[in-house]
């Protein structure tokens, strides 16, 4: 869910822009976490909007004990795990879980590695 103002944020809203994913969420392909977009990158569209439409709320989470990297995954289309966000108003839940079990099934999917300290940091 994001924002908590009168109208929350719309990636279907913005479709028409055809916006890559990191426009707004710059460390997509580059970062751990693709992040939620700074004021300035809404103002630069959106100067006189007030604050509560912006995305404040991350939606995928994953557990402390997992250590998930978007540029490692940068390969992997967007939509593979986040679904077609441009046809979707408020995200509310994750498309594909963040579970063990969903990212195991994804590597075994891709022949990806399934070494523990891939995800982990082992000996904690």
């Amino acid at each position: 869910m994001y924002g908590g103002g009168k109208a929350a944020f719309s990636h279907k809203r913005h479709a028409p822009l055809k916006l890559s994913c990191a426009y707004c969420h710059a460390q997509a392909k580059t970062g751990e976490r693709a992040g939620l977009p700074g004021e300035a990158v809404c103002r630069s569209c959106h100067p006189n909007e007030a604050l509560a439409r912006f995305p404040t709320t991350r939606v995928y989470q994953v557990r402390d004990m997992v250590f998930f990297s978007h540029e490692k995954h940068s390969r992997v289309e967007c939509a593979e795990c986040h679904g077609a966000m441009y046809e979707q108003d408020v995200v509310t839940k994750p498309f594909r879980a963040t579970s063990m079990k969903a990212c195991v099934e994804c590597h075994k999917e891709r022949r990806a590695t399934l070494a523990c300290s891939a995800c982990h940091e082992l000996g904690q």
